[in-house]
């Protein structure tokens, strides 16, 4: 192949619209030109229903055409927090843009003859919204909630039997093996799934308890991709710090990196620089995290 990839990473922005603006010129300043967003797109605060149709009709688009003013492709997904009452409507955005791409329904090629490809899905969890969950294993059961629910086009709908529910969906080991695609070598595939991996250090809470995946876990040590980028847990990099002095946002699992490079936005924008160099003919694989200060 012989040609080196290079783009940057970012998850977890929740609509805040001072981080997107930085894109764009982040971007330009590291000589990229493709941003891949990990999800968590929208905004969570106030009327979230509101608010992420607003930023899906007005702030989306200028994201777009400021990345096609540049030059930029820009690669995303849904996260736990972005509503499915709008993922039509995403869907519908993204593919009036030429350089955009939705990285959940197929596997899609980067510079390099790289692959890349997403997954929305997170564990169950203590929280109400249940449009992206999925029971992590077989045996696991629903999450205690005061009120579950899912939302549609249509409105909001109740769960009213979690058992049930989660019984109908695959659990998050069975999804993923649906993304395997038998004509693409793993070796060349990054894996951007909005949950980490468990036990690697890149889902700690600040309790330490690790909530990571187990399927994505799984996963990664059956198919061996050669990257995984993460999000979902904001606060993850900031607590390994709290134990050794320093932020852990990379492992290895087997042959696959790993990388989750946590968010702790309105303060500070996380963002990482990934490259991937085969001009030897083995990929090389650089990441380059950054904390970046915004202003007021």
């Amino acid at each position: 192949m012989g040609e080196v990839c290079r783009f940057l990473y970012v998850t977890d922005l929740h609509g805040d619209r001072r981080a997107y603006a930085r894109l764009p010129e982040l971007c330009k300043q590291q000589g990229v030109s493709i941003l891949v967003n990990g999800g968590d797109l929208l905004p969570k605060h106030g009327d979230m229903r509101h608010a992420q149709g607003e930023f899906l009709r007005h702030d989306m688009p200028a994201l777009l055409d400021a990345c096609a003013a540049a030059g930029i492709r820009y690669y995303a997904l849904f996260g736990n927090d972005d509503l499915r009452a709008w993922h039509d409507e995403w869907l519908a955005l993204v593919d009036s843009c030429a350089h955009a791409f939705d990285l959940e329904r197929r596997w899609l090629e980067l510079d390099g003859g790289y692959f890349i490809r997403g997954n929305s899905w997170v564990p169950d969890y203590p929280f109400g919204l249940k449009d992206w969950c999925l029971r992590d294993r077989p045996d696991a059961t629903p999450v205690p909630t005061r009120r579950s629910i899912t939302t549609s086009p249509a409105g909001i709908d109740v769960i009213a039997d979690p058992v049930a529910f989660f019984a109908a969906r695959p659990t998050m080991q069975e999804h993923l093996e649906t993304l395997v695609d038998p004509a693409l070598p793993m070796d060349r595939c990054v894996l951007v799934t909005h949950a980490p991996p468990h036990g690697l250090g890149l889902g700690l809470l600040h309790d330490h308890t690790d909530v990571g995946s187990r399927g994505v876990r799984a996963f990664i040590e059956r198919h061996q991709p050669l990257l995984t980028l993460s999000g979902h847990i904001h606060e993850s990099p900031e607590v390994s710090r709290s134990w050794g002095g320093n932020a852990h946002h990379t492992a290895r699992s087997g042959r696959t990196t790993c990388h989750q490079p946590g968010q702790e936005l309105p303060y500070r924008l996380s963002v990482s620089v990934i490259e991937i160099d085969d001009s030897d003919g083995t990929p090389d694989l650089r990441i380059t995290w950054n904390q970046l200060r915004l202003n007021a």
